[in-house]
């Protein structure tokens, strides 16, 4: 019972913690200043930069799975994505 108890406290913990952070991060900027240069970015820039993210991404899921297949741990590459 206190071993479940604990989890869950550890998790409400490390959930209040993340909301403050991003509170924080966010009292601190200026969002109409942000939503303005956002408007200014071209798309296809912002495209480029989400591609090479998507492609990053797949790319380390790759590499682990790699590893994990070096190691008696066998998983798919799809389910290693989604958990990537």
């Amino acid at each position: 019972m206190f071993k479940n108890y604990k989890k869950h406290l550890i998790t409400i913990l490390k959930v209040l913690f993340s909301v403050g952070a991003i509170y924080y991060i966010l009292s601190k900027l200026d969002l109409s200043q942000v939503g303005g240069v956002m408007m200014q970015v071209n798309p296809l820039y912002l495209l480029g930069a989400l591609l090479v993210y998507a492609v990053s991404q797949l790319l380390s899921s790759y590499r682990l799975n790699t590893l994990f297949r070096t190691l008696p741990l066998h998983i798919n590459h799809w389910p290693n994505i989604k958990l990537y």
